[in-house]
């Protein structure tokens, strides 16, 4: 390891030489995507510290050397990284990189902070379900924000489409009619809600049939 590297104040708080990444993957069918398990919980409870008042809602513990493959590494870890929070954002969530032991083998994982925190107030691993921001915001890992979600409620409570030119998810003009049409998707079928006068009608109607389709995981008045 370099000096710089040592320096360097986004280097990544594991040893240098990284085992393999961990093939172990737990299949969410509906979403058609492959999760990565996580460490046991009371691991998890060693390594990280809940803290709500920032936003990746997790600080690192001091950890043994037990925790780590090299000497040099934990030393490494010790002098900087106690305290400080843990993970970095990417895309729309914080991740962290880890590493641990699990009996003689060294696992190399990327988790999403969001299923660990989950994980860490419920006492269990999500498994295959999704953890849902009650919210939409990426960047909230507040407890209380984070719920179980399967694959169909987590795609429910989105933002509506970058290419949405009306400012309402569902609703579309049709130039050939002069009226807004509105549609939703549940459970993969599109329903036709019909066309309306005018944005507003359309929006109520839109907003009514995400209550009663949607229930709990229908977005926010901002999404």
């Amino acid at each position: 390891m370099t000096a710089f590297r040592i320096a360097n104040s986004n280097f990544d708080p594991q040893p240098k030489r990284k085992p393999a990444k961990n093939k172990v993957r737990i299949r969410n069918e509906q979403m058609n995507i492959d999760l990565v398990p996580l460490p046991p919980i009371d691991l998890l409870h060693q390594i990280f510290q809940l803290d709500p008042l920032i936003p990746h809602g997790l600080r690192w513990k001091e950890r043994p050397r037990s925790h780590f493959r090299h000497e040099l590494g934990h030393k490494f870890f010790s002098a900087k990284w106690p305290g400080q929070a843990a993970g970095s954002f990417c895309k729309k969530y914080y991740r962290i990189s880890l590493t641990y032991r699990a009996g003689d083998e060294w696992i190399s994982v990327q988790l999403h902070n969001h299923r660990i925190i989950w994980a860490l107030h419920n006492e269990r691993d999500p498994g295959p379900n999704l953890i849902d921001h009650a919210d939409i915001d990426g960047r909230n890992n507040h407890g209380g924000n984070l719920r179980l979600a399967d694959g169909i409620q987590n795609s429910q409570n989105r933002h509506r489409r970058a290419d949405n030119r009306t400012g309402v998810a569902g609703v579309s003009f049709r130039t050939d009619i002069g009226k807004w049409r509105v549609r939703i998707t549940v459970a993969k079928k599109v329903i036709d809600l019909g066309c309306f006068d005018t944005l507003e009608a359309a929006a109520s109607v839109r907003k009514s049939a995400e209550i009663e389709y949607f229930g709990s995981f229908a977005p926010s008045e901002e999404a």
